[in-house]
C-alpha cells in the first residue's frame, strides 16, 4: 500500500514523465492510484451538516486552496485525481462530496443522486 504523500509525489512527476493529467484522468488504473493517495476528512458544515470531502496537500505548506465540486456522477476517481494534480501543482485541494459518499455509475443513478441534491445543504457544504 502507497502512502498518501508518494502517490502524490508520483502523480507530481507525471507531467514531466510526459503523461499529463489528460492521460491520467483517461487510464481507470492510474486515476485510481491518485485517488487512494488523498485523505478523506469529515466536515461538519456552519449549519451542522456532516459532510466527507477528499484533501490533497502539496509537499510545501502554507499552501493556496481549491475548492472542487465533482460533477454529476459523483465524489469519485476523476476528481479526486484532479485534485491530486492540484496538490501536484502545489494547492491544497478539497473535493467536497455532494452526494453523501454515492458515486453513480449509470445515467439513471448520476441524474437520480443529482435530483436529490438540496441546494441549501449544498450551499452550506461548499461554505464550509
Amino acid at each position: 500500500m502507497y502512502q498518501r504523500r508518494d502517490v502524490l509525489k508520483t502523480i507530481a512527476q507525471l507531467p514531466a514523465a510526459g503523461l499529463p493529467l489528460a492521460m491520467v484522468l483517461a487510464d481507470p488504473g492510474l486515476a485510481r492510484a491518485a485517488a487512494e493517495g488523498l485523505e478523506t476528512v469529515a466536515i461538519t458544515t456552519p449549519g451542522g451538516a456532516h459532510v466527507s470531502a477528499a484533501l490533497a496537500v502539496p509537499e510545501v505548506t502554507p499552501a493556496p486552496v481549491v475548492l472542487l465540486v465533482h460533477e454529476w456522477w459523483g465524489l469519485n476517481d476523476h476528481i479526486k485525481s484532479v485534485a491530486a494534480e492540484f496538490a501536484a501543482q502545489g494547492y491544497v485541494a478539497l473535493a467536497i462530496d455532494l452526494y453523501g459518499g454515492n458515486v453513480a455509475t449509470t445515467r439513471d443513478d448520476a441524474k437520480t443522486y443529482m435530483q436529490a441534491v438540496d441546494g441549501d445543504v449544498a450551499s452550506d457544504t461548499a461554505g464550509a
